[in-house]
């Protein structure tokens, strides 16, 4: 059997992937004839066409009947293609075609159409904070979490549970052995270096042979992301609220921190990375306990702080990120946005030393 595995894409916030059915086809009494389903492998309900060919006979001049579970659905001289929507999960479909030339009696082809519902779930182990309600996006260097579920449904409404289903997994095209078999439901890969992309496939069969599936989905591996959030002495790390641009902040001191989103490290104070901030242009130490934060004061002072920092990892050179955010730090002047000063004339004061 056949199958046509469509490729679905990975964004920022996924949805659960693809899903496909089981179909068979074949001749009867010898005959020459065939079905072709597009897709091959339809979802419940789903639009399937249905065409069938002969390379012996031109069909064009043929009375054509076609059956759906023995209902004729559609006739006509010449009529190679039907149109039929998939049933739903636990029941099946057969179609069957007749043929009739001037040549001789019908010829006739059936196949069966039985939809399996695959979902494909991925994530991966990139560092993301706590309480990230979002898909944690492969990193260079990060590996790959992969879960096929399965909707196996029998014709009396039983379901198929994963123990009673073989997984066959393919990363790039290339069947992974070693960690196929029956059961097996999940997968770690390594991701794709930095500006590739990996394509993971499962193909999933009942034990029994009566149902079947497949999915996939293409992941490409994201840069760093550097996102600025306060960590305030009351409220701990606003992870709900991130620092952006030309924000106005009515204090007058403030302590940032610094969040690598979808690195291959455990914390963001993990002593392989090197944290490089400036404010207003100049350069300027983090905290030393805690590197990936930063504490200004503008006491005595107004106008505009543009912090900025350039992240890298010692170990992991695919690990590079940059950000730069301009705010106001004047309870006075919150909503007044003037001039920054330069790099010469920074009012603002470090109090990480």
């Amino acid at each position: 059997m056949k199958r046509a595995t469509p490729l679905i894409v990975f964004i920022i916030f996924f949805s659960p992937l693809t899903t496909f059915a089981q179909s068979s086809s074949g001749d009867l009494s010898g005959s020459s004839l065939f079905i072709v389903l597009s897709p091959q492998s339809p979802a419940p309900g789903e639009v399937v066409n249905l065409t069938v060919e002969s390379p012996l006979e031109d069909l064009s001049q043929s009375d054509i009947t076609w059956y759906n579970n023995g209902s004729v659905i559609g006739e006509g001289q010449g009529q190679v293609t039907q149109t039929i929507v998939a049933p739903e999960g636990g029941q099946s479909a057969t179609i069957s075609v007749s043929v009739q030339n001037a040549s001789g009696a019908p010829e006739t082809a059936q196949t069966s159409i039985a939809p399996a519902n695959v979902d494909l779930l991925v994530d991966s182990d990139s560092y993301a904070p706590p309480f990230y309600k979002g898909r944690i996006l492969p990193g260079a260097e990060s590996n790959i979490h992969a879960e096929a579920i399965t909707h196996f449904i029998r014709a009396d409404g039983s379901v198929i549970p994963p123990t009673q289903i073989n997984y066959t997994w393919k990363q790039d095209g290339s069947v992974i052995g070693s960690r196929s078999g029956v059961g097996k439901s999940s997968i770690t890969l390594p991701a794709a270096l930095l500006f590739g992309s990996t394509q993971i496939e499962v193909d999933a069969a009942s034990t029994d042979g009566t149902l079947s599936g497949s999915a996939s989905v293409s992941i490409p591996t994201n840069n760093p992301t550097l996102v600025l959030y306060e960590n305030n002495p009351v409220y701990g790390f606003t992870f709900y609220r991130p620092i952006h641009n030309t924000d106005a902040i009515p204090d007058l001191e403030m302590t940032f921190a610094a969040v690598p989103y979808f690195t291959t490290i455990s914390n963001p104070n993990d002593p392989t990375l090197d944290y490089s901030w400036t404010v207003n242009g100049s350069s300027i130490s983090g905290s030393k306990s805690d590197p990936s934060e930063l504490t200004i004061n503008a006491q005595n002072s107004s106008g505009q702080a543009t912090i900025g920092l350039e992240l890298y990892d010692s170990q992991n050179a695919f690990t590079h990120a940059t950000g730069s955010w301009t705010v106001t730090l004047d309870a006075a002047h919150a909503n007044a946005f003037e001039s920054a000063p330069s790099a010469s004339q920074n009012p603002f004061t470090n109090t990480n030393q």
